[in-house]
């Protein structure tokens, strides 16, 4: 990495990758079809590289600045051997990484009139490819004989930065050519709207996506990046590191920025120089770019003004990179004519600018004659900033725009940014976009949803708000594909979810027939419309929950001795911590203890409890024995499951279609939910034996991912002795065989999981 692009005081210094490097992670999408008898969460986030050494091919997904491209350059560097320090797993020493940027592909498809060059091969491809890009330092004729031997790992990297047409054709002619040559590998990489085509018919089997960066791994990245500015045992280094850790954990609006390294880089680096963090996203980009400029340029307006100008044009032309013809003719539109000054010497002295700006900017890069933004996310910010300088009518200028996925980013941008100068301007053209029709998946009210989000709170206006959460509900009911119904809940979640999420339901009495358990009586109860929400869970937080002896269980007391938990495992992680979302990471103690506070508080005497399997299963599958909540029969998008392609816990209650005719949701999928019942016994139990040799042994799994530590795990689960609750239900991440009504599953009472929560019962008066 040139720091020099980056940081803008003092000396300029050269950070290796090596050194600040961090793993990305994402679950294997092989893993849970080995483990179906076992609890799917249990199978932890693998380290990236780690899954495409385990595989032939793989196909990254991942938003802007979430680390692909470091990702598989970071791989390359590893299987060069340029550095040894570099971690590589080892069934992948001795492949030849041959790293392909499809943003520079575009020329050779613009070299033919054909601009789809559909007879196009591979080596035709690559052939171009290592001529222009590499210097030819890479030729097919070396290439080959590591083709023949099975030794080659292509790093396909910017699907998302090409034309759809021009990728087809990339992405068939590759995968022709590995057919033909067996045991070489490849791994593909780009943002959502650019994994659709042959990419996913060939290679969407193996899709992961990369997931938001935990609290860990941010810790660890500050870690580093302070250490390796600061070396030494008595710098600064650490004592700036644990101040920044602090600051982030104490400022409420500074989890979204930080998620991703890209981001986590720029915040870092603002922090260094200002020991302060932005409110929001499109501040961040507007320190950090205007950092760079405001050291450097004695007329940084001017400078900026161009840089947002050529970002528009370039934009504009849907394009990564233009040449220098393009990008001085944009000059002139930022550069007037002096009034002593011909064409012939406004042309050089534009030229002479430009050679000056490009390099000192920071914020442009010239790869072989080509000029492009360092990141595709500057880009946009800046076409949003030109937007914001230059339309002069906001709602016009944005209607073309927002079913556009290419302009996605820049119109969130635009609205945050005018959000800064302008609030009645940002929520008038919020405004624009809900108050239109729109059809599934309703790509333009999302849109205005998730600007919307993220405008500060105090800069929203009630009218918008309440015209955003009201479209988003509205979406619900209408129903569409799961990752966008997912979508309007996170919105509606962030924004304030006017729904009764603390509704409960009356099941009836009478005496139910179960598969494995035969008839059995139930006396009538009430159960929650929805499973437990973080919003709910954490006024047991803020109440004192976790230091009150009253609320937990004799065992419950012994585990909280044990861990010292004071709040969920993954609370503060913003991919589990939405308002409207279950609570996860909440083990059968915790549940039971939210449980007792609730009892002890709520002044209507009822006695709330977990429900135990029986009562579960007859709210889920009612007096007829439905085999899914909704009847009889797996239905597409009536719930969370692994199918839906969400990746992660969703806001309750988005599934309208999935409910039960009582009215009950996320009963199917979702989280799995904790219930009173013994898996052994098949009974309920007041209390679950905690054993403390089950929790160290988990905490190693967690720590190590020893496969033979995992399985010794579940082989003791296994025994009758055991006491383990049962869990119902299915999650987010499971197949829907497991999201049956019939299906029990079971887990330690101390485990605490990212697919894991519950929803709570009640005597019915």
């Amino acid at each position: 990495m040139e720091a020099d692009k980056l940081y803008g005081k003092g000396e300029a210094f050269a950070l290796r990758l090596p050194e600040i490097f961090i793993p990305l992670y994402a679950n294997d999408p092989e893993e849970r079809v080995k483990k179906a008898e076992q609890i799917e969460a249990k199978q932890t986030p693998v380290d990236i590289e780690a899954l495409i050494a385990r595989h032939d091919f793989v196909l990254i997904e991942g938003h802007a600045g979430s680390g692909k491209s470091t990702l598989l350059k970071h791989l390359a560097c590893a299987l060069s051997g340029q550095d040894k320090k570099v971690g590589l797993p080892e069934v992948l020493e001795g492949y030849l990484p041959v790293l392909i940027l499809l943003k520079h592909v575009d020329a050779f498809f613009r070299a033919k009139k054909s601009s789809k060059r559909s007879g196009a091969t591979a080596k035709d491809a690559l052939t171009w490819y290592f001529a222009n890009h590499m210097e030819n330092l890479l030729t097919f004729k070396i290439l080959e004989p590591f083709l023949n031997a099975g030794r080659v790992l292509f790093l396909v990297d910017g699907l998302d930065e090409i034309r759809p047409a021009q990728r087809d054709v990339m992405v068939d002619a590759l995968s022709n050519m590995l057919l033909r040559h067996r045991k070489n590998r490849i791994v593909l990489a780009g943002r959502p709207h650019g994994l659709e085509g042959s990419v996913v018919a060939r290679y969407g089997a193996r899709r992961i996506r990369i997931n938001p960066l935990t609290l860990e791994q941010i810790n660890l990245f500050i870690q580093k990046w302070f250490a390796y500015l600061y070396p030494g045992p008595f710098s600064p280094g650490r004592r700036n590191a644990e101040a920044m850790i602090a600051d982030i954990r104490s400022h409420p609006a500074t989890d979204e920025l930080v998620d991703n390294p890209l981001m986590l880089t720029a915040v870092c680096i603002l922090y260094h120089d200002n020991k302060d963090l932005p409110d929001q996203r499109v501040e961040l980009y507007k320190k950090f770019v205007d950092n760079l400029l405001y050291r450097r340029f004695s007329d940084p307006e001017k400078v900026h003004q161009y840089l947002a100008t050529l970002a528009y044009r370039v934009h504009s032309e849907r394009a990564r990179a233009v040449d220098r013809v393009f990008a001085l003719k944009v000059m002139r539109e930022v550069y007037e004519k002096g009034s002593q000054e011909n064409e012939q010497k406004h042309g050089q002295r534009l030229a002479r600018a430009f050679d000056e700006l490009e390099p000192k900017c920071g914020l442009l890069r010239m790869e072989q004659g080509q000029y492009a933004f360092w990141h595709l996310t500057f880009q946009e910010f800046l076409a949003a900033v030109y937007l914001a300088d230059n339309a002069p009518d906001f709602p016009k200028v944005m209607e073309p725009l927002w079913s556009d996925d290419w302009y996605k980013e820049v119109v969130e941008l635009f609205i945050g940014y005018m959000s800064i100068t302008s609030r009645q301007t940002a929520n008038t053209i919020v405004h624009a976009g809900t108050k239109a029709e729109d059809v599934a998946p309703f790509k333009r009210w999302r849109l205005a949803g998730r600007a919307l989000v993220d405008i500060p709170r105090e800069r929203r206006q009630k009218t918008e708000t309440a015209g955003v959460v009201r479209r988003m509900v509205e979406i619900f009911e209408a129903g569409t594909d799961p990752v966008a119904l997912a979508d309007a809940g996170e919105i509606l979640g962030r924004l304030g979810d006017p729904r009764d999420l603390q509704a409960f339901v009356p099941i009836q009495g009478g005496t139910y027939a179960f598969k494995d358990r035969g008839r059995v009586k139930i006396e009538p109860f009430e159960i929650g419309k929805y499973p437990l929400i973080n919003a709910w869970f954490n006024a047991f937080i803020q109440a004192g929950g976790y230091e009150s002896p009253d609320c937990w269980t004799t065992e419950g007391l012994e585990w909280l001795s044990h861990t010292g938990a004071r709040q969920p495992r993954f609370w503060e992680e913003r991919r589990w911590n939405c308002p409207n979302a279950p609570v996860v990471g909440v083990c059968w103690y915790e549940a039971y203890a939210f449980c007792r506070w609730l009892t002890m508080t709520k002044p209507d005497s009822h006695t709330y409890r977990l429900p135990d399997e029986n009562e579960w299963e007859a709210a889920a599958a009612g007096t007829e024995g439905r085999e899914y909540p909704w009847g009889n029969g797996w239905k597409e998008s009536c719930c969370n499951s692994e199918e839906s392609k969400i990746g992660k816990t969703s806001s309750v209650g988005i599934f309208k279609i999935g409910e039960t005719p009582e009215g009950i949701a996320d009963m199917a999928g979702n989280v799995w939910e904790w219930t009173a019942s013994d898996y052994h016994l098949g009974k309920q139990l007041k209390d679950f034996r905690f054993e403390e040799e089950i929790q160290r042994l988990w905490e190693e799994v967690l720590r190590t991912q020893d496969k033979k530590k995992i399985d010794e795990y579940f082989e003791k689960l296994r025994e009758k002795s055991r006491q383990l609750p049962v869990l119902r239900g299915g999650s987010w991440l499971i197949n829907p065989v497991y999201a049956r009504c019939t299906y029990r599953f079971r887990s330690d009472p101390g485990d605490r999981d990212a697919s894991a929560g519950f929803r709570c019962a009640r005597d019915a008066k």
